[in-house]
C-alpha cells in the first residue's frame, strides 16, 4: 500500500510540474480538443493569427470560387481514393519528398489549401508548414477537413481503382 501511495504522489508531482512548465513555456502545448476558430480575414484573405492560416469551409468555398487555388489532400493515397474534395490532388504529408517536384512547379503566390480528415488529424497542418518552408506565400489549412466538407452536404470525388 505504501508503494501505491508513493506512485500516486510521484505521478501527481509530475503532472503539476508538467503543467507549470507548459504554462511558462514560450510555445505551450494546447490542452484542448476544441476546433480552432477560422483565422483568415474573409474580405481580403490576409492572415491574422497563425502561419499558415486556418480557414473555414466558407473561406475554402470562396477561394475555390475565385479560382487559382490548389487543394491538397494530406491523407494517405488509400484514403484519398475512397473520397476527396473535388479537384484536390493527393500529396500525403509523409510522402512530400515524392511529390516535391510537382509542388515546386506551382507559382509561389498561388493559394494552397491543405486538409485531412478533420480534428484531431494534424497531417494538413504538418504539410502546410512544410509548404511554407518552401517559400509559398499563401498557404492555408482547412482544419475542419473532409469530415466538415461532407457534413455540410458537399460532394466528394472517388478515384477508380
Amino acid at each position: 500500500m505504501k508503494t501505491l501511495k508513493e506512485i500516486i504522489c510521484i505521478v501527481a508531482i509530475s503532472v503539476v510540474l508538467g503543467l507549470l512548465v507548459n504554462m511558462f513555456h514560450p510555445e505551450p502545448a494546447v490542452l484542448s480538443w476544441e476546433r480552432p476558430l477560422p483565422l483568415m480575414n474573409k474580405s481580403d484573405g490576409m492572415e491574422i493569427g497563425t502561419d499558415p492560416a486556418i480557414i473555414s469551409i466558407d473561406q475554402l468555398k470562396d477561394l475555390i470560387e475565385k479560382g487559382n487555388v490548389l487543394i491538397i489532400d494530406a491523407r494517405l493515397p488509400e484514403e484519398y481514393n475512397v473520397g476527396h474534395i473535388p479537384d484536390a490532388i493527393n500529396v500525403s504529408f509523409d510522402l512530400l519528398g515524392e511529390h516535391v517536384q510537382k509542388i515546386l512547379q506551382e507559382p509561389r503566390d498561388r493559394a494552397l489549401v491543405t486538409y485531412c480528415d478533420g480534428p484531431p488529424c494534424e497531417k494538413s497542418v504538418v504539410l502546410a508548414t512544410e509548404l511554407k518552408s518552401l517559400e509559398f506565400t499563401k498557404v492555408y489549412v482547412f482544419y475542419d477537413g473532409l469530415e466538415d466538407w461532407i457534413g455540410n452536404g458537399n460532394r466528394v470525388t472517388e478515384e477508380a481503382e
